[in-house]
């Protein structure tokens, strides 16, 4: 997947509020993207900002790609094609 100029971004994250905003979660997702990782890393990185006992979970949606991750039992879905 080419990454770079993917600037077009939708950055949803869900789970505990308080630690969301205290590690301003999409700030960071986007700054990743800006540097062109992609959208797969900087979800995993997004991760790592987080204590493990945190109950997390990111979507990042660009114009060339598609990545989630979550953890503690956050729901999320990835659906790839529509038939």
């Amino acid at each position: 997947m080419d990454c770079t100029a993917d600037l077009w971004v939708q950055l949803p994250a869900q789970g505990d509020g308080e630690f969301i905003a205290l590690k301003i979660m999409a700030r960071e997702v986007y700054g990743c993207l800006e540097q062109n990782m992609c959208p797969d890393e900087a979800t995993q990185k997004a991760m790592t900002l987080f204590d493990d006992s945190v109950d997390v979970g990111i979507i990042v949606l660009t114009k060339n790609g598609f990545a989630s991750n979550a953890r503690n039992g956050m729901a999320w879905s990835h659906l790839k094609e529509i038939n």
